[in-house]
């Protein structure tokens, strides 16, 4: 298992339930965070206007 940490940090209404559900699937499907984020910002997986946001 990775014990790496990863911060879940964000503002208010920028990532909601759903959202960080779908997130920590997509992680225990690769096992890998920077896979699950460059999978989310190329595909726009969270719907984001801009990369900041979305990272």
């Amino acid at each position: 298992m990775n014990t790496e940490k990863y911060s879940m940090s964000f503002t208010t209404g920028a990532l909601f339930h759903q959202e960080s559900v779908n997130l920590a699937g997509w992680y225990l499907e690769k096992g890998d965070w920077a896979e699950v984020r460059d999978e989310v910002i190329s595909r726009n997986l969270l719907q984001a206007r801009t990369t900041n946001s979305a990272k």
